[in-house]
């Protein structure tokens, strides 16, 4: 994120995509048929997948996933994407998971390995510095409820194992406008997912047949 050649950790990006199928040989065989390739359509329908869903591309005037006004009016350019949170249309209704067949069926899948499993939620920066407990806000509520109901499980907020009051927790963002957990946010969520296993038992159940085999 920063034009530097060994940037610190906490703010360090690598992002590629990495295709197999383009050879050196596919390359030169591409370039003699000016980029006619069905593998060719392939990546570019991928760059521009990714570049509308980060927000990069500019909206056009029938969009539905943009508010020109709403842009407007907080940030004074109906262009503005790097806040595309605050007035992006949301494009996910549903309240109720079981609503999703793809859901339901994933979810026998999941149960029927017999393989004990815990679900988590992950709190952002802004859900920790505002103190809001993503459960009480409406629509999402409604899914949590859900999803809980639908798995017969608990779902279980990291946000209660971080430590309070978390010391300057813009440090678990990646960068100043990237949500994604630094290397000190992984660290805490990772801390959190402990607790979580130790207090379901799950923890020591993991790591006891591994110790087992050390002489015991």
């Amino acid at each position: 994120m920063t034009p530097d050649p060994d940037p610190p950790i906490e703010v360090a990006q690598d992002t590629f995509v990495y295709e197999p199928r383009a050879t050196y040989e596919w390359c030169q065989a591409a370039l003699k048929n000016d980029g006619r390739d069905p593998l060719v359509a392939d990546l570019v329908f991928k760059q521009r997948r990714m570049i509308r869903e980060n927000g990069y591309d500019i909206s056009g005037p029938y969009s539905l996933t943009h508010s020109f006004l709403l842009a407007a009016l907080r940030h004074g350019n109906p262009y503005a994407s790097g806040h595309r949170e605050t007035f992006t249309i949301p494009r996910f209704i549903d309240s109720d998971y079981g609503n999703d067949p793809d859901f339901a069926a994933y979810l026998r899948r999941v149960k029927a390995t017999g393989i004990p499993y815990v679900i988590a939620h992950l709190p952002i920066y802004t859900e920790v510095v505002q103190g809001i407990p993503i459960e009480f806000i409406a629509r999402r509520q409604q899914l949590w409820e859900s999803l809980e109901r639908h798995s017969g499980r608990k779902i279980h907020p990291l946000y209660h194992h971080f430590p309070k009051p978390l010391d300057r927790p813009e440090r678990m963002n990646a960068a100043p406008d990237n949500f994604h957990p630094s290397h000190f946010g992984m660290e805490l969520y990772a801390k959190a997912i402990a607790d979580v296993l130790g207090e379901e038992g799950l923890l020591a159940s993991a790591t006891g047949p591994r110790n087992a085999g050390k002489g015991q």
